[in-house]
């Protein structure tokens, strides 16, 4: 396992970047690399996600998206 920040999660079956979490635990047997894109995980790789909230909660929730 790996801790990185600000990696790349993408999003199952595309090339698609989904979210960017400040800080994850990995591991590294899953992360990928994917061209024009660069480095990342996909979701199943993910052990731990940080993410660190801004001072308004509206800009958090409205500029967030999740993977399926």
């Amino acid at each position: 396992m790996q801790a990185l920040e600000g990696v790349n999660v993408f999003e199952p079956g595309t090339d698609r970047v989904c979210v960017i979490p400040d800080v994850v635990v990995v591991r590294t047997d899953r992360i990928v690399r994917v061209p024009g894109q660069g480095e990342g995980v996909l979701p199943d790789g993910l052990e731990l996600v940080i993410e660190i909230t801004s001072s308004s909660r509206e800009v958090d929730l409205g500029l967030t998206r999740t993977c399926p």
